[in-house]
């Protein structure tokens, strides 16, 4: 991992119509980082969890307790590299 990496989220939540009611997208400078912004989903009881790693795609679905579908959030993974962080025409002080 270099200095010039970051890890971007592009997240998505759907209701249950699969209409999506929220997107966001989050950067994070560490790996680590971004799988600690995970934990809260993996810890959730009555989930499913599917992960597809050639595509860097993570989806939790999410039930009530009587198993009946409540909510999927749907995570595109991305790293990038950052070359120049701060263009020619941006002056350093």
């Amino acid at each position: 991992m270099s200095d010039n990496t970051v890890y971007v989220i592009d997240g998505r939540r759907y209701a249950r119509n699969g209409e999506i009611v929220e997107h966001n997208v989050h950067v994070y400078s560490s790996y680590q980082n971004l799988i600690a912004a995970f934990k809260p989903f993996l810890e959730v009881s009555n989930k499913e969890v599917h992960m597809n790693g050639k595509n860097e795609m993570l989806e939790v679905r999410i039930y009530y307790p009587s198993n009946q579908f409540l909510t999927k959030y749907k995570f595109d993974i991305y790293e990038k590299k950052i070359d120049n962080f701060f263009p020619s025409t941006t002056e350093h002080i």
